[in-house]
């Protein structure tokens, strides 16, 4: 009973790095195309000049990283509630989460575009 619950931690670990690093390097957050992103809107790192491959040695000291810990961290949660036996499963905690936490961005988002007409109009909604 322990070798399978530290098998199914480690193997619940390991892919939610995995989902992780595939969801940053897809989704556009990555160091390069971060550095793009800053390059490209003026920005600069003070004190270093305003090259996009500076910028990203920068960043790629720390976006990989905190990608594999916030993976290892939800992985581990999400093992842990599961093997606990937590009111709800662990996988069913994480995914009512996010699905929450996305409805509130939409939702500030939108109260946002309704209060402001300025920044109707810098999106482009209006």
């Amino acid at each position: 009973m322990l070798l399978q619950s530290l098998f199914y931690i480690l193997f619940m670990v390991a892919g939610s790095i995995m989902f992780a690093v595939f969801w940053v390097k897809t989704s556009g957050m990555d160091a390069s195309s971060q550095a793009e992103q800053i390059s490209g809107s003026g920005l600069q790192v003070s004190g270093f000049r305003r090259d996009p491959r500076v910028i990203e040695s920068i960043l790629s000291r720390y976006i990989m990283p905190l990608t594999i810990m916030g993976g290892a961290a939800v992985g581990l949660l999400a093992s842990l509630a599961d093997i606990t036996g937590a009111l709800v499963r662990g996988t069913g905690i994480l995914l009512a989460v996010m699905i929450l936490y996305k409805m509130y961005e939409d939702i500030a988002q939108q109260h946002a575009m309704d209060s402001n007409p300025l920044a109707r109009k810098f999106v482009g909604a209006g």
